[in-house]
């Protein structure tokens, strides 16, 4: 680590000297898509064995890495090599370089795979490798980044497997989705959530296949209260309120669906994300942190609490700093999070949640820009 720093620029260069059509397309494809490809395997093997537990450490522990480095990288300000060097990239990359966010998720990923599949960590540890290489080759990071992130995102992943071996915080939060109907609406809220947002960044999904996935929802959704689905009706029966199921099944995902759909067709990219993001996460804390935790009622509405509401500011604030300033990240929250608390109604029809944060978050933060 401490070399790297000597030799960066140099290895740097040297690195560039490699370009090819092939390994361009190669390592354009890790970089963007590599990033999925270690938890989504590692996850789907789980979900197939019914390992809850296990699927949520895939998914929590590498999230946390990476949001953790990208919170690193404004305590360093490290502009990208292209910017110093005067190289034209592969591809450009927006925030600073140091540490590098993708090595961080990459060994955190490593980490979880070395704690259950012993026989396949040297393969996973190359690939790894190899997924971190591809930042320098595309001309976004220097080697000093993909070291200090990878040894970042392992040492962080260890101590919080140790943390939850201590606690059981895993096991806890399983225990609450299996049991608790609302619990498991609130996940699965933050999960689909949080995916369009990770979809969007990697241009994956667009306003178009948004705009398809509301018009087949619509139409699942009608069929469902008509007839049961197979898996469909299995699905709504896990996550879906009765109430819900009888009069709009699938509500919750359909208006969250709506909501993101109107988001990124008004807003600027980076504001869209942000307000997905704050929609996402703050909804969810919110309800969680009120209904199990919460002590003091709110006092403009009494199904919630102020232990939620400032939760709820304070997660999806930092959820928001991925993509916009702290402070603008600050106030769209809480103005998000503040009206959330009301009902609304136009004419007698009550405007869902899932519209109304997203909405009013991007108007806020577009104020700033």
């Amino acid at each position: 680590m401490f070399l790297s720093f000597f030799w960066d620029s140099s290895l740097y260069m040297f690195v560039q000297k490699m370009h090819s059509p092939f390994l361009n397309s190669l390592m354009l494809f890790l970089t963007d898509f590599g990033i999925f490809l270690f938890p989504g395997l590692l996850a789907v093997y789980f979900i197939s064995k019914k390992q809850w537990e296990e699927t949520l450490l895939v998914i929590t522990c590498p999230l946390i890495a990476l949001f953790s480095a990208y919170l690193l990288k404004f305590i360093f300000i490290s502009p990208r090599p292209y910017e110093v060097l005067n190289v034209i990239p592969l591809k450009e990359e927006s925030f600073y370089s140091f540490p590098s966010m993708h090595a961080s998720f990459a060994f955190s990923v490593y980490v979880v795979y070395k704690e259950y599949f012993e026989k396949y960590v040297k393969f996973i540890l190359i690939l790894s490798i190899i997924f971190a290489f591809s930042r320098v080759y595309v001309g976004v990071h220097y080697i000093s980044d993909i070291i200090a992130g990878g040894l970042f995102g392992y040492l962080l992943t260890q101590y919080s497997l140790q943390i939850n071996r201590k606690f059981k915080i895993i096991s806890k939060i399983v225990t609450k989705i299996r049991n608790e109907l609302e619990f498991r609406r609130q996940i699965l809220h933050t999960f689909v959530g949080l995916s369009i947002v990770f979809l969007l960044y990697f241009n994956l999904l667009n306003v178009e296949v948004l705009f398809l996935l509301i018009v087949f929802g619509g139409i699942f959704s009608l069929l469902s209260r008509k007839t049961k689905i197979p898996v469909i009706h299995k699905f709504l029966l896990l996550f879906d309120r009765e109430k819900d199921i009888q009069t709009f099944p699938g509500k919750g995902s359909f208006y969250l669906i709506l909501g993101s759909f109107l988001t990124v067709l008004l807003f600027p990219h980076e504001i869209a994300l942000a307000a997905i993001t704050i929609m996402a996460l703050g909804d969810s804390t919110s309800v969680i942190v009120g209904k199990f935790y919460g002590r003091i009622v709110h006092p403009f509405n009494r199904k919630r609490n102020i232990e939620g509401l400032i939760s709820a500011i304070v997660i999806s604030t930092f959820g928001a700093f991925m993509f916009v300033p702290l402070f603008p990240a600050f106030v769209a929250s809480f103005a998000a999070m503040f009206f959330e608390s009301f009902t609304i109604k136009i004419k007698g029809f009550e405007i869902d949640d899932n519209v109304i944060v997203p909405l009013l978050a991007g108007t806020v933060l577009y104020m700033f820009f």
